[in-house]
């Protein structure tokens, strides 16, 4: 009895012993900003950040499933969060953070070759 809860202690032990501690992961941290949409294209996410300048989809975004993000959607925000790579087109960013920002960036011209129309010169 007593080497069975022995053996029992031991390995409940080792099984704790190479958990990660809670943020303790080898997942990038980053800040994002862009203007948050839904989405339902990637199962995983629930949102899609685009590139404030092109439109273009820049990551999927999923939330704490208690953090409604509705009053966001449509807005330039600032999104602090943990990504990684899924069978998703996108990286996943598990988002812990969001605020709207006010930040205001310039845009880069457009790439234009000649004879292009408007706004191309």
């Amino acid at each position: 009895m007593n080497k069975t809860i022995s053996a029992l202690v031991i390995a409940l032990g080792a099984i704790l012993a190479f958990q990660p501690l809670r943020g303790d992961t080898d997942a990038p941290r980053m800040d994002v900003i862009g203007v948050l949409v839904s989405d339902a294209t990637c199962p995983l996410a629930t949102h899609v950040l685009l590139n404030p300048c092109t439109r273009a989809p820049a990551l999927y975004v999923v939330f704490q499933p208690n953090k409604s993000v509705d009053r966001f959607v449509g807005y330039i925000v600032s999104v602090r969060g943990t990504t990684e790579f899924t069978s998703c087109a996108l990286p996943l960013l598990h988002a812990t953070r969001i605020a709207r920002t006010d930040l205001l960036f310039p845009c880069p011209p457009p790439m234009c070759n000649p004879g292009d129309p408007p706004p191309c010169p």
